[in-house]
């Protein structure tokens, strides 16, 4: 009996070890190279982008993730986001454990369906759907396959080769589909050194990239985005929010985001431009024209987000701000450019990446509604200002931290205009503390301390303690020095 055991468990051992080796769930088959440095591994991305038609796009996916460790577990949550123009028609996730077996299934009806709603803005119909799964042990595996359909074709979802530090790729790939008679602008960065292979043919484009290693955090290291190969796709043929558009370059692009959701926007009452007239009554610098009804913004309105239909694109009427007494970003831009204009001062509304943590620039090489702020340009003697119209405490003309140094579209009549924002230079940005310290006979110390800050420090220390209570200021203070008493606090600007 024991001798007909043999070939059986032979059998048996034969037969797992085939079915791990072809097991894309298996963690057996990951190679030790990819797992170094690694807390999740992307066994497989897959993303099929199809353009249907000027305003049809379909966005197939595939995603394998492996979580080594705990630190993974972000990796394997999974956001899907729609609204009235963007569906998700099917989403499906399964749970692995580290052999491949499947031991949960996740349906659509098991996500939390929740507003994006974000706590200040007042309008939002933007939606997500969202999975997290708790593990009982590591490592584990998650695939989630999900189709979404969307009639704004002005945005085409990009790729990122790694799309995190600590993650390595085992097989990334990425295609889109569109029609002939539709022209493609694309951004290729950051392939040098990268084993990606590019198919380029009549209505497709794809690329592919397998088995890169995962990259260490390091504290101080370069933006994510700087280091990783990645792309950007427009077309030339778009449909943004029901608004269709042609564009084949910055300016035209500026062009039609003009004609079609600003021109028509910044009308004011006679009354309201008759105020701005008085307000500015003898002054001749078109400087100083701007620094009085940038000043009278900032006492007279403030922000509230609104991210809904083409208004998440479109600003509100500035004689609907000037009534109600707030708005956007790109309201409260476009306010202050009525405004402006009121008094023969030049302005224009500008598209830009804001991010503190970030510095992102626009794509030059791909027209597209890239950006997630506005801001507002005045090129005056042949010199470019930058106003922040969200805020009541900025100073005139200062951007440090949040938009400056960057690339952003100036959106024109005449069309679009990529500009750079004011650079601030180490010298810009100081913090200096100046004290006068004392000991009495008790060996107590006391001080007297002034912090002067210019630039981003200046902006961030503003942000930070300006409008706080004294009890608050107190608070805020001790946290700052450690370990003293304040007898009296303020703050000057």
């Amino acid at each position: 009996m024991k001798i007909k055991k043999y070939p059986i468990i032979l059998l048996l051992f034969i037969i797992f070890s085939s079915y791990a080796q072809n097991n894309l769930f298996n963690v057996l088959n990951i190679p030790e190279s990819l797992k170094k440095d690694a807390n999740s591994v992307v066994r497989k991305n897959e993303v099929l982008i199809s353009m249907n038609s000027q305003n049809s796009l379909t966005i197939k996916s595939q995603q394998i993730i492996t979580v080594l460790n705990k630190l993974g577990d972000r990796a394997a949550q999974i956001t899907l986001y729609y609204d009235k123009r963007r569906t998700v028609k099917n989403v499906v996730a399964y749970i692995f454990d580290a052999f491949g077996k499947e031991i949960k299934k996740i349906k659509k009806s098991d996500f939390i369906d929740g507003s994006v709603s974000n706590g200040y803005s007042l309008f939002s119909d933007d939606r997500y759907l969202h999975y997290k799964y708790i593990p009982i042990s590591y490592p584990y595996t998650i695939q989630y396959i999900s189709e979404i359909k969307t009639s704004n074709t002005a945005q085409i979802q990009g790729w990122y080769a790694i799309g995190k530090y600590n993650q390595s790729v085992m097989d990334s790939k990425y295609t889109f589909e569109y029609p002939l008679d539709v022209t493609i602008q694309k951004a290729e960065n950051n392939f040098e050194g990268y084993p990606i292979k590019i198919t380029n043919e009549p209505g497709k484009i794809a690329y592919q990239v397998k088995n890169l290693p995962a990259i260490k955090y390091e504290p101080n290291s370069p933006s994510f985005l700087e280091m990783i190969p990645n792309i950007k796709l427009g077309v030339n043929k778009f449909s943004l929010e029901g608004v269709d558009g042609v564009a084949t370059n910055w300016k035209e692009f500026g062009k039609w985001y003009y004609n079609n959701l600003i021109q028509n926007t910044q009308g004011l009452s006679e009354n309201t431009k008759q105020k701005m007239k008085t307000l500015t009554l003898g002054v001749t610098d078109p400087i100083k024209k701007a620094k009085i009804i940038y000043n009278y913004v900032q006492n007279r309105v403030r922000y509230v987000s609104v991210q809904i239909g083409i208004g998440g694109y479109k600003p509100m009427l500035a004689s609907e701000v000037d009534y109600l007494g707030y708005g956007d970003c790109k309201a409260l831009t476009n306010y202050t450019c009525a405004l402006l204009n009121a008094v023969g001062v030049k302005a224009y509304p500008t598209l830009i990446y804001g991010d503190k943590d970030e510095n992102r620039s626009i794509d030059k090489k791909v027209a597209s509604p890239q950006g997630n702020h506005m801001i507002l340009n005045l090129p005056i003697n042949n010199k470019n200002i930058w106003l922040e119209c969200t805020s009541q405490k900025s100073p005139f003309g200062e951007i440090a931290s949040f938009t400056d140094d960057r690339d952003a579209l100036v959106i024109t009549p005449q069309g679009g205009e990529i500009k750079h924002t004011k650079i601030y230079k180490a010298k810009d940005n100081l913090q200096l503390t100046k004290g006068n310290l004392t000991f009495d006979e008790n060996g107590k110390l006391n001080a007297e301390l002034t912090i002067y800050s210019t630039g981003s420090q200046y902006l961030n220390h503003l942000n930070r303690y300006d409008g706080d209570s004294p009890k608050e200021l107190e608070i805020l203070f001790k946290k700052y020095f450690s370990n003293i008493n304040i007898n009296k606090e303020s703050i000057v600007l």
